[in-house]
């Protein structure tokens, strides 16, 4: 007879992969989520390693897949500035989004919760690859990469033909590099 003993790491390893449960559902691609829907995002990281819960390729994405880069429909700068916030809507902000700094420092410190998440799955790579949750992965990766460079064709466009953000990029203005305080001293 087999006796199932429950270890103080069985009872994480299951609370760990019941405690997301409650917040599976498909990423809608979100503009600006918050930090507990990134924890959350985060905490479910093991289910997708064990491929129990799938990001849903959102429906613009598999739309536009097979050619990105078609125009047929869109002349307009208001065409340009529809599919655009679109494509924000379900990708999240540009590289020219004025909250990008915020929305770094949260993502990497959520990142980092993911990791340590993740790093408590023995032999992830294998257990990714043979519950198919790689390949699940890499479709998913694919719509995004579509996406992307669709927004940025659109905006390419919107730019050639004179439009206004978010038909076009908008102009990123860099800080100068402060000196260092050794040199402030000096003068």
């Amino acid at each position: 007879m087999t006796s199932y003993t429950k270890t103080p790491r069985t009872w994480l390893a299951l609370a760990l992969m019941l405690m997301p449960i409650a917040q599976v559902h498909a990423q809608t691609g979100a503009p600006s989520a918050t930090t507990g829907q990134r924890a959350g995002q985060a905490a479910r990281q093991p289910l997708e390693d064990f491929n129990i819960a799938k990001d849903e390729i959102p429906p613009k994405l598999i739309a536009i897949q097979d050619d990105p880069y078609a125009t047929k429909g869109i002349k307009t700068c208001r065409q340009i500035s529809d599919e655009v916030e679109a494509l924000n809507a379900v990708l999240g902000a540009d590289v020219d989004s004025t909250d990008e700094e915020k929305r770094k420092t949260i993502d990497t410190a959520i990142d980092v919760g993911g990791g340590l998440l993740t790093g408590l799955i023995p032999f992830r790579g294998i257990v990714r690859e043979v519950t198919g949750a790689n390949a699940a992965t890499k479709r998913y990766q694919r719509a995004l990469y579509s996406g992307i460079s669709r927004r940025s064709f659109m905006k390419g466009m919107g730019k050639a033909k004179g439009c206004k953000p978010p038909a076009a990029p908008k102009a990123i203005v860099m800080k100068p590099a402060e000196e260092p305080k050794d040199e402030k001293a000096k003068k």
